[in-house]
């Protein structure tokens, strides 16, 4: 074992030397100091784990200050971050293209952490803070190994994206390395006081690196292409107990700045957004008035804490969203947890896009990815890293959107027989958005919306507050003409199907807690929930004018909907 060790010493040695005479060749004609290349972008990824001590991190750091000071060409801007890993990982530094105002003393500040090694982290973190397209590259510098969860290369390369790896001290492994960078040639061996002067080795490592790449021709944003004209976003954003009022105040910043990113002139669009822990609810419903309505409640709510169920959150945006045209849910958590029902199979019937964002370490990555349109619509984060990364999520929202190939009215889940259908036409009137029989998922939590906001057809006149009146009129399943009070093991009551309170001075439809089979009676079922009085507003829809009471049950005031539980 000992003349193994020393012939791996011998080679650790003769692989040093070799980099020094390189080194000094090129130094010798001029090379060495060359700008060879523009680059849009540069992210550093810098191992943060036990083994390195904390005079050596400070050689780290000295690299990366030196480095990076190789690639600022004047009247290029270029953006300059960093990320930290560890078993974990975060931002050191955000985008930014203020190298010596910014990036260098930002770099020069930081400490490190400890903890393990996970290289796939570091390379996933600084993925998600480059810019979208242009020359890019990743040097991840590292002291050991270990690589867990979801392998990013291969999407990295698929960006165009180049990568240098630097391997200090002989504690790594090599073949490893060698394999994440764009070639194993840009794989650069290292000891930590040989760092700083091995800065313009990587530089022309990461130039030539980015020269293997074909790097496709910057384009515009993509919210400016048609296919990206958003008819409706929603936002289900984590309130459980895990996230400090703090990581909820970046959640809603992130939420603000990335709702932002889907307005275009011209392009109505309807957001939305919803909270979800153990529970679900509304945070905002349906609005096409971004900045006056929209970012105010976003910037106005508070963290409610709980447990996690994701599928809630995914049940509450699905049913605050438009019927048709583009649609995208963007749900934002620090954990995991689902409970069923699971609402994905309707959701992606309906051709509505899934977006996951997962924030921290104790997500599950797994998870997160099987919820999103396809796998790489999932993105992990930190919670200061979340407002720089509303411009991916929009990206990513915009090509799930293509990958969901959404019909112009999607398909109702279960088959609407005739007299549901009989029964919504009899209606007068129907859900904001809602021209033909909807199906809602009925097996959320109870006494709050699952459906949009009830409104006359048509339009007019304009009703706010619609009351069931503690069904004085007894809804019915339409299905088989009977009340419900008359089904289930233990009777539904006149009231386990009525009207509940929005805050946007409207109504929807929400449900009692269901006892015994009752969820299961209501399973595919129509039913039809009659009104006994309603608020009739102005031609703006903002100011009471009248009141509409019934003595006797009207068959026309009413909504008619299937169900699945």
């Amino acid at each position: 074992m000992r003349d193994v060790a020393n012939h791996s010493t011998i080679i650790f040695a003769i692989a040093m030397k070799t980099v020094t005479l390189i080194f000094a060749v090129l130094t010798a004609f001029g090379i060495a100091n060359a700008q060879t290349c523009r680059v849009r972008g540069i992210c550093y990824a810098l191992d943060n784990s036990g083994s390195i001590s904390a005079a050596e991190y400070e050689q780290i750091k000295n690299f990366t200050v030196t480095s990076s000071r190789n690639f600022a060409i004047p009247g290029v801007p270029t953006e300059y971050s960093a990320a930290w890993f560890n078993s974990g990982f975060g931002t050191i530094q955000a985008p930014t293209t203020d190298l010596e105002g910014d990036f260098v003393p930002t770099i020069q500040a930081d400490t490190r952490r400890g903890g393990g090694t996970n290289i796939y982290r570091g390379l996933s973190a600084c993925f998600d803070l480059l810019p979208s397209d242009g020359a890019r590259v990743i040097i991840v510098i590292t002291d050991g190994q270990g690589a867990f969860g979801v392998n990013p290369i291969t999407q990295i390369r698929n960006d165009g994206i180049a990568v240098v790896s630097v391997g200090v001290g002989n504690g790594i492994d090599v073949a490893f390395l060698s394999s994440i960078a764009t070639r194993p040639e840009f794989y650069v061996p290292a000891t930590f006081d040989m760092l700083p002067s091995l800065a313009t080795t990587v530089e022309e490592a990461a130039c030539d690196a980015v020269a293997e790449i074909v790097t496709p021709e910057p384009t515009p944003p993509v919210i400016d292409d048609p296919t990206c004209r958003i008819r409706g976003i929603c936002y289900a954003l984590d309130n459980s107990g895990s996230i400090l009022p703090s990581q909820y105040e970046q959640i809603k910043n992130f939420t603000v700045t990335s709702s932002r990113n889907f307005a275009v002139p011209g392009v109505t669009t309807e957001y939305s957004a919803a909270w979800f822990n153990s529970g679900f609810g509304t945070i905002q419903a349906p609005t096409t008035d971004l900045e006056g309505i929209f970012v105010p409640t976003i910037q106005a709510d508070t963290l409610r804490s709980g447990g996690t169920n994701i599928y809630g959150g995914l049940s509450a945006c699905f049913a605050l969203l438009p019927s048709g045209g583009a649609r995208a849910i963007v749900v934002v958590t620090d954990g995991q947890g689902a409970s069923p029902p699971d609402p994905l199979p309707q959701i992606r019937a309906a051709g509505v896009a899934v977006v996951s964002v997962g924030v921290g370490s104790n997500i599950d990555e797994t998870f997160l990815r099987s919820i999103a349109t396809q796998p790489d619509f999932y993105i992990p984060a930190t919670f200061d890293m979340l407002p720089a990364l509303a411009a991916r999520v929009e990206e990513a929202a915009c090509d799930a959107i293509i990958e969901s190939s959404q019909p112009p009215l999607p398909p109702s889940p279960p088959p609407v027989d005739d007299s549901c259908q009989a029964a919504f036409d009899a209606c007068a009137f129907t859900f904001e958005g809602v021209t033909a029989v909807p199906t809602y998922i009925v097996s959320g939590q109870p006494d709050v919306p699952f459906t949009p906001r009830i409104i006359r057809k048509g339009g007019s006149p304009a009703v706010g507050v619609v009351n069931s009146q503690a069904g004085v009129f007894e809804p019915v399943f339409a299905d088989t003409g009977t009340p419900i009070s008359a089904e289930g093991n233990q009777n539904f009551t006149p009231t386990a199907f009525k009207t509940v309170v929005r805050n946007d001075t409207g109504s929807s439809i929400g449900h009692e807690t269901f006892q015994g089979n009752q969820l299961i009676v209501a399973d595919g079922r129509c039913v039809i929930v009659y009104f006994q009085s309603w608020q009739l507003l102005n031609a703006t829809g903002g100011v009471v004018i009248g009141n509409i009471n019934l003595a006797a049950r009207d068959d026309s005031a009413c909504v008619a909907f299937s169900t699945v539980a």
